[in-house]
């Protein structure tokens, strides 16, 4: 599961900790970056052996978790990567259905995570995708909750797993801006950010945290850089990566027919990953597929707000009254 490439800089540092381990061809995928991490939290030898180290570990919660705060390695580290995967599967379902709810959507959405094969790619190479995922689903789920301390913990989590889910904090963010609740706009916007800017700043002194690798380009370059390498790739990339631009596709125009708003904004702002996405990320269908896994879901879920049952739905979003502590709807 974790992938580890025979021509990976981690091939024998991975080995060392994993006797029976079989590499794999190739450089491998990044659920073996991910395992380095879990097994030097401090950052002592891993850093010198993978690309963008400060990005690597400025996207920190997916090994702290699955080493349980650097207590498990070798075998017990990878047993809890599988932990954090199949319990972020559970949590993701238990958001998605909660959220469902709240828009009186058909349960069939479910399908927009386990019909995902971004989402089974992350899943399966044990990838930071499926947790950050979980913990976006669950920051949106106490947001239309009105528990915003905790809407706001679980969404600065999924930012420190990895950066571009901080695209719902922001969503959520226009979304009550929208609906005059502005001072919660701020704070939604603001807050998930606080832990990020911090572990970040800490990250430059020691290896340059700030550093966003090759990941970002001008918005579509990336895509239509990415095309130059699709020619040559196995039948398998040119699937995944027809698949990954469907997503972009049907997420910005769900959005367009979207009848609830803050669906309408996490469509168009996963699509926006996606459009300012650079080579690095396209030129992979697995990489593209696993980043735009949110698109398909979000898309879906907007498809899904046509049904006439939506028209139930509450939409004023926090109430005056919520405090801090935020009282059930």
């Amino acid at each position: 599961m974790l992938q580890v490439g025979e021509d990976s800089g981690l091939a024998s540092y991975i080995s060392s900790r994993l006797p029976d381990l079989q590499l794999t061809p190739g450089v491998g995928n990044d659920g073996s970056i991910y395992f380095a991490i879990g097994s030097d939290l401090s950052g002592s030898t891993v850093p010198r052996l993978i690309p963008s180290p400060g990005l690597r570990y400025r996207r920190i919660a997916y090994p702290l978790l699955a080493s349980f705060g650097g207590l498990l390695e070798g075998r017990g580290l990878l047993v809890g990567m599988i932990t954090v995967v199949v319990a972020s599967a559970a949590s993701s379902l238990a958001s998605l259905m909660a959220m469902a709810a709240h828009f009186n959507l058909r349960r069939w959405v479910a399908f927009g995570l386990i019909g995902n094969l971004g989402w089974v790619l992350g899943t399966r190479l044990l990838t930071p995708d499926p947790l950050g995922i979980a913990l976006m689903l669950a920051g949106i789920a106490a947001a239309l909750r009105e528990r915003p301390a905790k809407a706001t913990l679980f969404l600065a989590a999924a930012t420190l797993t990895k950066e571009p889910y901080y695209v719902a904090a922001l969503a959520v963010a226009v979304w009550l801006w929208t609906n005059q609740r502005r001072g919660w706009a701020l704070t939604f916007l603001m807050t998930p950010l606080v832990p990020v800017v911090v572990w970040t700043a800490i990250l430059h002194g020691h290896m340059g945290g700030f550093n966003t690798g090759s990941h970002l380009d001008w918005p579509i370059m990336g895509i239509v850089k990415g095309t130059a390498f699709w020619v040559g790739a196995p039948a398998r990339d040119h699937i995944y990566s027809a698949l990954a631009l469907f997503s972009l596709v049907f997420a910005i125009g769900a959005g367009f027919v979207a009848r609830a708003a803050l669906l309408r904004w996490l469509a168009w702002g996963w699509a926006g990953v996606g459009l300012i996405s650079s080579d690095w990320i396209w030129k992979f269908g697995n990489a593209s597929l696993r980043v735009l896994a949110p698109c398909f879901l979000f898309g879906l879920l907007c498809v899904a707000s046509l049904d006439h049952r939506t028209s139930e739905q509450r939409t004023e979003p926090f109430d005056s009254a919520v405090d801090l502590g935020g009282a059930g709807d």
